[in-house]
Parts: structure tokens; sequence; C-alpha cells
């Protein structure tokens, strides 16, 4: 065996070729080693004594058996972090691939999402509303209980009939469904005050909102036409009108017409 220059496998070599040189660091220093050990036992060409190279043959044998067993180490390491480093790699292209998806949801998703349907319908959410001052004996009032309207679903809108729903949508019919959950608030909380803690220049709507109770809306919440338009952003023009029609045929309100005036009470 001859070696005409020196064989060297250095860390440097390790840091290219390995994806981790330390932890290949002990296995590259004990291959070098062997190397050293074959080099010396090359020098066996200049041995007469048969006996003494036939042994330093057989070490040569083990030596090279032993650093061939190192190098399919190596091989194997190497094998199993490449394929790691594929592996990650398609981990890496999956994430980004979701990443799109989820930014894709973000982007369409409407502005309100309603809850589930049928509890939303028959247990509608309540905002309690309570009147800070005290009553003559010390006590409180009870909080009363304003129902919030559901949201509307984009599957409840697809079925409802397309002339009451003409260029409706969802984030539209919602944005009113929240305006109309504001006049009530401000309507409740004004009447949860005692007549004679009403503010003076509060007390005409006090009493407006007082005459348009009937036996019939004992115990109801509603409101009014009167009530929407003194709301001043929600317009009760021909789309206003449409999307109180839409909510009417889902269930949400229900049409009173007493006296002349038109009361939607909440369900």
């Amino acid at each position: 065996i001859f070696f005409r220059g020196p064989l060297v496998f250095s860390p440097q070599m390790a840091a290219v070729l390995l994806p981790d040189p330390d932890l290949y660091s002990g296995l590259v220093n004990h291959f070098n080693a062997k190397v050293a050990e074959l080099k010396g036992l090359s020098l066996l060409k200049n041995i007469d004594d048969q006996s003494a190279t036939a042994a330093k043959l057989m070490e040569l044998d083990r030596l090279l058996s032993s650093a061939e067993a190192q190098m399919a180490t190596l091989h194997c390491a190497f094998d199993q972090d490449m394929a790691a480093m594929d592996q990650a790699k398609l981990l890496m292209e999956c994430m980004h691939q979701q990443q799109g998806y989820i930014n894709t949801m973000q982007a369409n998703l409407p502005q309100r999402l309603p809850g589930y349907q049928t509890e939303a319908i028959q247990s509608p959410k309540v905002v309690p509303l309570q009147d800070t001052a005290k009553s003559p004996h010390g006590k409180r009032p009870h909080a009363v209980l304003v129902k919030r309207i559901a949201y509307v679903t984009i599957d409840e809108l697809g079925a409802a009939p397309a002339y009451i729903t003409s260029r409706l949508t969802i984030d539209k019919i919602n944005a009113v469904v929240d305006e109309m959950f504001e006049v009530m608030t401000a309507k409740y909380k004004l009447l949860a005050i005692p007549y004679a803690k009403v503010p003076p220049r509060l007390l005409p709507q006090w009493k407006g909102y007082k005459d348009e109770e009937t036996e019939d809306t004992q115990g109801m919440q509603f409101f009014s036409e009167n009530d929407l338009r003194a709301f001043k952003r929600l317009k009760m023009d021909h789309t206003g009108k449409n999307i109180l029609t839409v909510l009417r045929h889902l269930g949400r309100l229900k049409e009173h017409r007493k006296n002349g005036l038109c009361r939607y009470i909440v369900m």
C-alpha cells in the first residue's frame, strides 16, 4: 500500500460535507488516527521477517476493517441527516402553503361571526343595564336585560327569497343589527331611570317611549320606526326596510302595529 501524499480527513472538511460537524468530530479524529496507523504499516515492504510480516498484515486487515466500519457509520449518519433536511424542507413548504390558506381566510372573513344559530335565537344574548342612582330606601333597582338580535348567517341569507334580500350583504345586515342593539340599549337605559329622576331634557323622550308601550307588548322588548328614525346613523330608506323584512322573515323580529305605530318586537 503506497500513500503519495498526506491523507487527513480534517474537521474543516467535515464542516463542508456534514450538516453538523460537532456531531462527528470524535469520529473524524478516530478515522485520522487509523489512517496514520495504516501509513505506518505500509512500511512492511522493508521487513524481511515473514512471521512479523504476517502479524503486521493481520493488524493491517483489522485496521482496514475498522476504518471501513467507521466510514460506513459516517455515510449512514450523513444519509440520515440528509433525509431529515429533506423532511424539514417539505415541512417548510407545507407551512408556507398553510400560511397562504390562513391569510386568504383572514382576508375573506366577515366582520361579524355569529354563534350557533338555534341557540342564539332561543336564548338571545342580553346586556344588563342598571341605574347607578340608589332608590330612596338605599337599594339599587334591579338590572334591566337588553336582548341582542342574533347575527344573520350566510346560509340564512342564501335561503331567504331573492325578492327580499335584493343586493343586501351579510356585513350590511349585521351592521344594522348592531345599530338596532344600540337603539334598544339607549332606550331601555333611559326607561330604567325612575320618572322622578329623569333629567328634564330627557323627559319628553322618556314619555315617548312609555306611550309606545301597549298591553300587547308587556314584558317584551321592542323598538319602533320612530326610534330608528331618531337614530341618525340608521336610515329607514329602501335598504333599511329590506333589512327589517329579512329580519322578520328569519324570525329575529316580530312586527306589531297598533294606534298607527309599527313596533318591532325582538324575539
